[in-house]
């Protein structure tokens, strides 16, 4: 008897579980259809944030070739890209190749990866002569 009465509980139970299943995908599924994932609203949101975020995008990038323009400058290239090369009389630290680039690169308050890069186009442009 007690079997029987385990495996009409498990059945009872499996049953149980799949119209519960059954139930929460249905309920999910109109709610679903109801709301549209995204309103015109939102839509225009994304849209307007997306421009912004190019326009951000974009002036970093401008200073970004402006800065490695100016490094490529001083570091004895010629660039002719349409922006003119400003060179910057602080900088004059950067040919002492004995100065850590950290601490060139703290008094000329530029990274440290731009010291690098001028350093190294510096020793291009003197190995290419």
């Amino acid at each position: 008897m007690d079997t029987i009465f385990s495996i009409l509980a498990l059945v009872g139970m499996g049953y149980g579980a799949y119209v519960t299943v059954r139930w929460l995908n249905r309920a999910g599924q109109v709610q679903f259809r109801k709301v549209p994932p995204l309103s015109p609203r939102d839509l225009q949101v994304l849209e307007e944030t997306a421009d912004r975020l190019m326009v951000e995008m974009k002036a970093i990038a401008d200073e970004c070739v402006e800065r490695i323009e100016r490094a490529v400058a001083l570091a004895g290239f010629k660039v002719d890209c349409g922006i003119p090369a400003k060179p910057d009389t602080t900088l004059s630290r950067l040919r002492d190749a004995a100065c850590p680039a950290a601490e060139a690169a703290r008094d000329a308050g530029v990274t440290t990866g731009e010291i690098e890069l001028i350093r190294g186009l510096r020793a291009t442009a003197a190995h290419r002569e």
